[in-house]
């Protein structure tokens, strides 16, 4: 189960920041092999500040998160329409409200996807696009990653700068399963000759580092990001 509690105070001060998790580079990037997928009315589910959603260059989206000050930020900075919503929350969006759902770095805040992959499917239109881009978790760097938040959860250490306890970094299978019933239409694995936003932390700088090392591995372990593209059942 997510702790919302917890998602909500990590994100709230990185609100006033515009925060977003990548570098523009990696989100032009992102949205060069997502861009022909969106069309129609969009769900932006789990929108932060709304930085993706303002770099597509359509006029129809909708952005929902659970943190109220990601949308104060998003809806200064956009004319999209924006609202506070909880993902796991069926009651939400009425049955196949949205052509396009764009999941932009969200679903590995949930430990357990089934309900929000659950909702997604509903809010979406038959024949309709669900945009999953999220953390690899067959990449051995991000596996490596969670172990070390795991250690220092279990010594009593905050990753409060690093995330939240609720991340789990999941397998492509992972999602396959949960969308079983859709048709995946693209698998992309992208990232370890790009990199994440600038940090001083030296733990991530660490971590961008082995990114660089792990792209001579096999794609499936050494790329960290992953795109999924499902057409709705």
């Amino acid at each position: 189960m997510q702790n919302k509690n917890e998602e909500v105070a990590f994100f709230t001060p990185l609100a006033d920041e515009d925060y977003a998790p990548l570098s523009d580079d990696l989100h032009d990037f992102v949205i060069s092999i997502i861009g022909p997928h969106v069309r129609g009315k969009i769900l932006e589910a789990g929108c932060g500040t709304g930085v993706l959603g303002r770099k597509l260059s359509t006029a129809d989206i909708t952005g929902v998160d659970i943190c109220p000050s990601m949308i104060r930020t998003a809806s200064l900075r956009s004319k999209h329409k924006y609202i506070v919503g909880d993902l796991e929350d069926k009651n939400l969006f009425p049955a196949g409200s949205f052509d396009t759902i764009i999941c932009p770095w969200v679903l590995h805040h949930f430990p357990d996807i089934d309900t929000v992959a659950q909702n997604l499917k509903t809010w979406c239109k038959p024949g309709g696009h669900i945009i999953l881009v999220e953390p690899n978790g067959d990449c051995l760097v991000n596996r490596l990653s969670k172990l070390v938040r795991d250690v220092m959860l279990l010594t009593g250490k905050s990753i409060a700068s690093y995330g939240t306890s609720n991340e789990t970094d999941h397998k492509c299978s992972v999602y396959l399963s949960h969308f079983s019933d859709c048709d995946a239409i693209c698998i992309e694995r992208y990232g370890s000759d790009m990199h994440e936003a600038k940090s001083r932390d030296r733990l991530v700088q660490a971590k961008q580092m082995l990114y660089g090392a792990a792209k001579w591995l096999p794609q499936k372990f050494g790329e960290p990001g992953l795109i999924i593209i499902f057409r709705n059942g």
